[in-house]
C-alpha cells in the first residue's frame, strides 16, 4: 500500500534515461493524471476589531519537519512515510502554515500583531514555534487516519529574557479514508492548535508600551483555491 520514494529512485533514474533515448520515436508512458490541490487553515473566521494599540510580536523562522515542508500531504504508518496519491497542498505546507498563523492572530489575538519581515515597528516579544508533527497517522491500516499537529512554543522578551513556554498536541480523526476527509482533519487540527497559540501569546506577551505601539493591519491572508496540476504521488487512501 505504501511505496517510499527513496526505494524507487534507482529504478526511476534508469527508466528516465531509457525513455529519453526513445523519445524521438514514441512515448512509452501515458501523461500523469492531474492532481487536485487542497488547502488548510484558510476557513473564513470572524476577525476581531482592528486594535491600533496591538503589541508587535516578532516571529522566528518556524521549524517544520523536513518531510512535511513541501506540498505533499504527509501520511505515516509505523516507520514508513508517504504522501496521498493524486492530491497535494496548493502551496508548500510551511507557507500555508504561516498564512494560517496570521489568520489565527487576526481572529483570536486582538492585543497582539505578528510583525512581517521588513515591517516597521518595535517588537514587544519574540515568538519561536517548533512544529514537531504535521502528519496523518495510520495507527490502524483498516481505519481512517488521525491527523496530528504538535507544536512546541517559546515566548521571549525583546531584551532576550524568557517569558514562558508551552506545547500543543492536537489530534483530529478523519471521518473517512478519503482525501477530502483527511484534508478536513488537517484543517481542524491546525486551526485549533494555532488559535490556542494566538490566545496564549496575547495573554503572555508584555503589556503594551505607549511609545512602542504598532498599528494592526487588516487581514493579510489570501485565499488559495483548489485547482489541478500534473504530479506524481505515492499513496492512495
Amino acid at each position: 500500500m505504501i511505496q517510499r520514494p527513496l526505494h524507487r529512485l534507482g529504478v526511476l533514474a534508469f527508466v528516465g534515461v531509457f525513455a529519453g533515448s526513445l523519445s524521438g520515436c514514441f512515448s512509452l508512458f501515458p501523461q500523469n493524471k492531474p492532481a487536485s490541490l487542497y488547502s488548510f487553515g484558510m476557513a473564513e473566521t470572524a476577525e476581531a476589531p482592528i486594535n491600533t494599540a496591538a503589541r508587535g510580536i516578532s516571529l522566528e523562522p518556524v521549524d517544520f519537519p523536513r518531510e512535511a515542508m513541501g506540498d505533499g500531504i504527509l501520511t505515516v504508518e509505523g516507520a514508513q512515510t508517504s504522501y496521498v496519491a493524486g492530491a497535494r497542498w496548493a502551496a508548500p505546507a510551511t507557507v500555508m502554515f504561516r498564512q494560517a498563523l496570521d489568520r489565527a492572530f487576526d481572529s483570536a489575538a486582538p492585543g497582539a500583531h505578528l510583525l512581517n519581515r521588513g515591517e516597521a515597528g518595535p517588537s514587544a516579544a519574540l515568538l519561536a514555534i517548533d512544529v514537531t508533527r504535521f502528519e496523518a497517522d495510520y495507527t490502524d491500516p483498516k481505519a481512517p487516519p488521525t491527523v496530528r499537529v504538535t507544536l512546541r512554543v517559546r515566548l521571549g522578551g525583546a531584551d532576550g529574557s524568557a517569558i514562558d513556554a508551552t506545547s500543543y498536541d492536537v489530534k483530529k480523526p478523519a471521518a473517512a479514508n478519503r482525501v477530502e476527509a483527511i484534508v478536513a482533519a488537517y484543517d481542524a487540527a491546525t486551526t485549533e492548535a494555532l488559535t490556542a497559540l494566538a490566545r496564549w501569546v496575547d495573554e503572555k506577551a508584555p503589556p503594551a508600551d505607549p511609545a512602542r505601539l504598532v498599528p494592526r493591519s487588516t487581514s493579510r491572508s489570501s485565499s488559495i483555491k483548489s485547482t489541478t496540476t500534473s504530479t506524481t504521488t505515492t499513496r492512495q487512501p
